[in-house]
């Protein structure tokens, strides 16, 4: 992983050495500014609480995640297994949905009372909260 703190002109790795595993989606923690969570190809989540400066795995361990959407305190994560949520950054994780237990799940957003998954070879399903 990148940062840069000037805008693009520059640019120092940060984390890369530590994740090992490709990133594909990343969610970050507006109340907080410094805690940011990436989701990797088959390395669960880790996580940083120090603006990408040091990185730990935070739960999911051996899944692919494809997807976050952050509601308040409440992080969702779309993954290889289906959809999961954590109130504590990745320190634990519940199961979300068991009709997507061993589903792969691409997207997740929520929407008022709603959570919507994008579901591989299934399209859209929509789980009333």
């Amino acid at each position: 992983m990148f940062r840069s703190t000037n805008g693009g002109k520059t640019w120092a790795i940060c984390g890369a050495s530590v994740i090992p595993s490709g990133v594909i989606c990343i969610a970050v923690d507006g109340d907080s500014g410094t805690r940011i969570a990436v989701g990797t190809r088959e390395a669960g989540v880790w996580a940083s609480t120090d603006d990408g400066t040091s990185w730990a795995a935070a739960g999911l361990t051996g899944q692919g995640v494809n997807g976050f959407h952050r509601d308040g305190t409440t992080l969702y994560a779309a993954a290889n297994d289906g959809l999961h949520a954590t109130t504590d950054w990745g320190r634990t994780w519940s199961r979300v949905g068991s009709a997507l237990t061993g589903v792969r799940c691409f997207s997740v957003v929520r929407s008022g009372n709603s959570l919507f998954a994008g579901v591989d070879g299934r399209g859209i399903w929509r789980l009333d909260l």
